[in-house]
């Protein structure tokens, strides 16, 4: 593999990344939108439904499954209650953790319907 195509490889992962927190915390800021408990609504379905459909479609298109979907999301989310909320919103981040792990096993059955 040529250093070009990892070079590559690596900005698509970050750019995957990156979409997530941009849209994470447009979702987070236009929560009011949806009334007075329209962050709960975020972040008990919108932050995880997020983190699973770019994890699935990440593995998709890269053909291999990526651990830090597990990771990423929830730290990136962290930092978002944190600036924009408070600390007690925090327990919501194992809801993203476990949208990304279902987004892996989800792209990773999808990868291999495409194989068989």
């Amino acid at each position: 593999m040529d250093g070009s195509r990892v070079r590559r490889g690596v900005l698509a992962e970050s750019a995957v990344f990156g979409i997530f927190a941009v849209v994470s915390a447009a979702m987070l800021l236009a929560s009011s939108l949806l009334g007075p408990a329209g962050w709960a609504v975020v972040l008990l379905l919108g932050h995880p439904l997020l983190s699973l459909a770019l994890a699935a479609w990440d593995t998709v298109r890269s053909e291999k499954v990526n651990w830090l979907w597990c990771v990423v999301p929830p730290v990136v989310q962290a930092l978002e209650i944190l600036v924009f909320m408070n600390p007690t919103a925090l327990p919501f981040v194992v809801l993203v953790a476990l949208g990304g792990a279902l987004g892996l096993g989800l792209g990773y059955a999808i990868l291999r319907a495409r194989r068989v």
